[in-house]
């Protein structure tokens, strides 16, 4: 029995301190990493669940108009926007105060009682459009700020209507309608029971008040006359939608008939979006349709895209493209979340008005970011949205008609040119980028890693595998940027010179090092013995330098001379060819990743699996098939899968190289996007909380979950393959 004396049992005593101590700080680290890995996922999934909630609607104020005013345009009532009121024959504005909007004493003297009157919102600018009885129309500019009103002419038109006489009433508000164009303004008027069509030209504004007289005045305009019930300006196509009964018929600018379409169910109403670019046909059964331009060889053509089944009665329509929202406001004062690209009815909900606050008729609602703007005859009513987003999986994955494209197709483009243009949202081209940028890199990796792998750990002298296992190494080390750099200005222009030459690099490569090892194989054993190991080295460096000048020699010639090959550059020469230098660089940069993991599992095979399997008789080379790859096989597996998940997740070697052209197709001489690109290019510029932001952030989710599994089911195989060898 061993007795312990004082000196022993301090040590241990101590021994057991300091054990006790580092088992609680590894343990506080392990807890650490694991709250900060589910702070991130909580971050992630803060951000991205707002898209897949129901919007909701909250009222918020109301706003009674002056007495016996009549709101004709409202800007953004939060923002210290005026609205524009209509008090008996004179134009006015006002500003929300409290529970009343308050009319500015200022008004517009000029304007006459048999006048009618539209405010167009150009530019963040408003345009006020006046049309006299004696067809005379005059656009102006406004500017309105709480103590003084400017007035810019824009114009002073004479029409030449084929309603000769004066008119002795104004317009009602669906009886004319105008549009701002870039270079004109398209202004449609009803005559009769037709329509007339004048194109109004305007240059430079005159910032000089506008006097009483008008003098400003210009030859009268001749209209184009469109037999139509109901008219929609699409002068972007230069076309005209007209109704007659049920049937939708587009005009050209000149009134010559484009094309057709015969409903069966009864229609109520056409209208089109802020960019005058899709018309809404609703139907008296409450459905409506979206009829959406695409482009045949340069010719635009309106098709059916989308459809929409409110089934109620429609009173008024809202959409935001930029947003890719729409609303419909029912008869029965129920409000719909539609997605305007897909059809897809998100949410219903009906507005709760307080019984005293009721308004008998709504003449019409606008929508200023996440405010919902409700005008009657008496009041305005503010309602608040909450968590409102469009975005739905079809829109995301599946493929969607866009305006002006001849099919549905996956198109990222999250930044469009104007408020009035479609955003895009489809991931498939970013997942399809990383995908191909990831894949390609392993066709080049996986040999590179590999063969250098069973070389060092199990070919070379010691010597030699202590010093070139460092190096192979230390590669990883090298930043992604400096790779990245070396690629764009090195490797692209070896790419655009040489094309075949990078195409046979890339795929020919395991079939060059087996052809490579087959040679070195025959060649090495006529050396004398001692010169056998470590001769490799010297054979596969001049088999590559006659490799290359092969290559250099045969491609011009065979290009050349070879018609189809000739053809085939000269029609490649106008590709990209950055897929295949993303191919080469990105496989380069993780061949360390692969090479590490692999190396160490076929050189940590047990020795004596390798005599005993000499003892039976088998060469070096069975003895490297049949039994160290398969000891070191579970490795080597989740080596490569390793490797794959840091290809995809590679975000600045992608980024330089690439032409960053979200582009949803696997040809590899076509450019690509990938995931972790996009959000280093995007994120900071995204608004926060905005749809654009939030989709963002889905992409960085799918990056991890894709991350998560990638690493799960590598451990994952190299368990039941240990399992399935564990007698080996």
């Amino acid at each position: 029995m061993s007795v312990q004396t004082p000196v022993t049992h301090n040590i241990t005593k101590k021994r057991m301190i300091k054990d006790i101590i580092a088992a609680r700080v590894i343990t506080l680290g392990g807890l650490t990493i694991l709250l900060l890995l589910a702070a991130i996922v909580w971050h992630l999934l803060r951000v991205v669940l707002p898209l897949a909630q129901s919007p909701d609607i909250e009222s918020q104020t109301i706003w009674h108009l002056p007495d016996n005013h009549r709101a004709i345009a409202i800007g953004d009532l939060d923002n210290s926007q005026p609205v524009w009121l209509v008090n008996d024959c004179a134009l006015t504005f006002g500003y929300p105060s409290k529970e009343r909007v308050v009319a500015v004493p200022k008004q517009l003297e000029d304007v006459g009682c048999q006048e009618s009157m539209k405010i167009v919102t150009v530019n963040r600018e408003q345009w006020l459009f006046r049309y006299r009885v004696d067809h005379q129309v005059i656009v102006e500019k406004l500017n309105a700020s709480s103590t003084h009103l400017s007035r810019a002419l824009i114009g002073h038109y004479s029409l030449e209507l084929s309603e000769r006489k004066p008119r002795t009433y104004g317009l009602g508000r669906d009886d004319w309608t105008v549009t701002v164009n870039p270079q004109d303004i398209s202004l449609a008027m009803k005559v009769g029971k037709n329509w007339e069509v004048f194109k109004l030209s305007y240059s430079h504004l005159n910032e000089a008040s506008v006097s009483r007289d008008l003098a400003v005045r210009q030859s009268e305009l001749k209209g184009t006359p469109i037999e139509a019930e109901q008219l929609v300006l699409l002068p972007e196509y230069g076309q005209i939608a007209g109704l007659n009964t049920n049937q939708l018929v587009f005009y050209d600018e000149s009134g010559l008939v484009l094309s057709s379409h015969t409903f069966d169910a009864q229609v109520s109403k056409i209208s089109a979006n802020e960019s005058q670019r899709s018309v809404f046909v609703e139907m008296s059964s409450g459905q409506l349709q979206k009829w959406t331009v695409r482009n045949e060889q340069g010719h635009f053509i309106y098709t059916a895209s989308a459809i929409f089944d409110v089934n109620e009665e429609i009173v008024s329509s809202l959409y935001s493209p930029n947003e890719q929202s729409a609303l419909f406001l029912t008869a029965e004062n129920e409000l719909f979340f539609a997605n305007m690209i897909t059809g897809e009815i998100l949410e219903r909900q009906a507005l709760l008005f307080d019984v005293a606050e009721q308004p008998k008729s709504i003449d019409w609602v606008k929508v200023h970011r996440d405010k919902l703007y409700i005008v009657s005859d008496t009041s305005i009513y503010s309602w608040l949205f909450y968590e409102h987003s469009p975005i739905t999986t079809q829109a995301l994955f599946s493929k969607v008609w866009y305006e002006g494209y001849s099919q549905p197709d996956y198109v990222w483009q999250s930044t469009p040119s104007n408020n009035q243009t479609e955003v895009k949202f489809s991931l498939v081209p970013l997942i399809i980028g990383s995908l191909k940028s990831a894949l390609l890199a392993m066709v080049v990796a996986i040999p590179l890693a590999l063969g250098a792998a069973i070389y060092t750990a199990y070919f070379s002298p010691s010597l030699i595998r202590n010093r070139l296992k460092p190096v192979i190494e230390f590669l990883e080390a090298i930043p992604s940027v400096v790779i990245g750099f070396v690629a764009a200005g090195w490797m692209a222009t070896v790419a655009v010179e040489k094309l075949f030459f990078v195409i046979a690099t890339v795929f020919l490569l395991p079939f060059v090092l087996w052809v490579i090892a087959l040679v070195q194989f025959r060649l090495t054993r006529r050396l004398p013995k001692k010169w056998q190991r470590g001769s490799e080295w010297f054979v596969v460096s001049i088999l590559f330098i006659l490799l290359y000048l092969l290559i250099e020699l045969l491609v011009p010639i065979i290009s050349q001379n070879v018609a189809f090959f000739s053809s085939t550059s000269a029609a490649l020469s106008h590709w990209n060819k950055s897929t295949l230098v993303v191919a080469l660089a990105l496989g380069i940069a993780i061949v360390p990743t692969i090479y590490s993991i692999a190396e160490d599992a076929i050189y940590e095979v047990p020795i004596y699996l390798r005599q005993a399997s000499f003892a039976l008789g088998a060469t070096q080379l069975q003895t490297l098939k049949k039994v160290v790859l398969v000891a070191a096989l579970p490795s080597i597996v989740s080596a490569i899968i390793l490797g794959f998940s840091r290809a995809f997740g590679e975000t600045i070697l992608v980024l330089m190289i690439t032409g960053n052209t979200p582009i949803a197709d696997w040809d590899l001489l076509v450019g690509l996007r990938s995931m972790t690109a996009n959000l280093a290019i995007e994120l900071p510029e995204a608004e926060v909380n905005s749809t654009h932001y939030r989709v963002l952030f889905l992409t960085a989710l799918i990056l991890f979950v894709f991350t998560f599994v990638i690493n799960t089911l590598a451990e994952w195989i190299r368990g039941n393959v240990r399992r399935r060898y564990r007698y080996v």
